[in-house]
């Protein structure tokens, strides 16, 4: 069986890296060929991650690059789209190009659909409900949380499909059982200098435990200019590993809104993955990945915040106790043997009637 996997990024990507191509030799396993087209290159990511913009003539090339794909569909069993061909292209375009498809199927890890509903756009033809179109033309629908398989239900999916983001365990799998010795315990937080915003509000709290010299502070991929304050380490798919044992304590704090309802609570899947305990905000798939009390802690408030890291940070016992429950969860839960027959299934979904 041969799949045309349509991805939004190249492997610099987090979203398509980790819900597409990590998935290529283990599905090849099963007989599903998968061949990968990127929408935007990784040029495009470093530009935006370092400047915070991009170019009119990147996107236009993006864009004239996707159609050019859509070409291949021919020679394909099925096509496997991240979310929608081309952020913003209305979905009569997507559903005319998209009708060379045998079968397709549709991968969502955020709620984009969001983006079309505000009071520009909500009115437009083929834009307001853009995402919908698109579900309802799909084979099955794949989703990275239960917000995002309701969302697809509640909008006409034929069949859907709950397989969470998750890790190669084989990277993780080596790091050793205890915990990294640090003269003060390190608090981590891994991401991009776009998602870098849901520190803001934490911010604060981290700056007056870093200066009582309670904890230290480490960023990963974030902005190594946005804060003096703390430490930042460069991303690397090659480094990420061993860049997350370093820290103590993981956290992934978000606002109580739509968007974050939607997001996929990846960041605590790499922290439990490297062993170590998390604090997170109690808001969408957070609440399923995180066990409290066994595998990390909730906090709402900045004070629940600063409460929850003193706990950890104070108790070297409890870390490694909740570090072991966690890394335990994510080999039987969020990898990528827990989840492969699950995708394949989904991936071959017409197969089985």
């Amino acid at each position: 069986m041969r799949v045309l996997a349509l991805t939004k990024y190249g492997r610099k990507g987090a979203s398509s890296r980790l819900r597409f191509m990590q998935f290529s030799e283990a599905l090849a396993k099963r007989g599903i060929i998968v061949d990968y087209y990127p929408l935007l290159s990784d040029r495009y990511l470093k530009i935006l991650y370092r400047t915070g913009r991009t170019s009119i003539s990147s996107i236009l090339a993006a864009f004239f690059r996707r159609i050019a794909q859509t070409s291949k569909i021919k020679n394909y069993d099925v096509v496997w789209l991240e979310g929608e061909l081309f952020p913003w292209c209305p979905a009569i375009i997507e559903t005319t190009l998209l009708r060379k498809s045998t079968r397709l199927i549709i991968d969502f890890d955020d709620p984009i659909h969001l983006r079309y509903k505000n009071k520009k756009t909500n009115g437009l033809p083929f834009i307001g409900r853009k995402v919908e179109t698109l579900i309802q033309k799909a084979d099955v629908v794949i989703a990275a949380n239960a917000t995002l398989e309701r969302f697809a239900q509640n909008a006409g999916a034929l069949q859907t499909r709950l397989v969470p983001t998750v890790i190669d365990w084989e990277t993780f799998a080596s790091l050793p059982a205890e915990e990294q010795q640090n003269k003060k315990p390190l608090v981590g937080w891994i991401g991009t200098p776009v998602t870098e915003i849901f520190l803001d509000d934490l911010k604060p709290s981290l700056r007056k435990l870093t200066a009582k010299r309670e904890i230290e502070f480490l960023t990963i991929g974030a902005n190594p200019t946005a804060d003096a304050d703390f430490t930042h380490l460069p991303w690397s798919e090659e480094t990420e590993a061993q860049q997350l044992f370093q820290i103590d304590i993981g956290i992934m704090p978000l606002p109580d809104n739509e968007w974050a309802r939607g997001k996929s609570g990846f960041k605590l899947v790499q922290y439990m993955a490297a062993g170590k305990p998390v604090i997170a905000s109690p808001i969408g798939a957070n609440q399923q990945i995180v066990q409290e009390g066994t595998t990390g802690l909730f906090a709402t408030t900045v004070e629940e915040w600063e409460d929850a890291i003193l706990e950890l940070a104070h108790s070297p016992s409890l870390r490694v106790r909740m570090g072991n429950a966690a890394r335990t969860r994510v080999r039987d839960n969020y990898s990528i043997d827990a989840v492969i027959d699950k995708l394949a299934e989904a991936l071959t979904a017409y197969e089985l009637g």
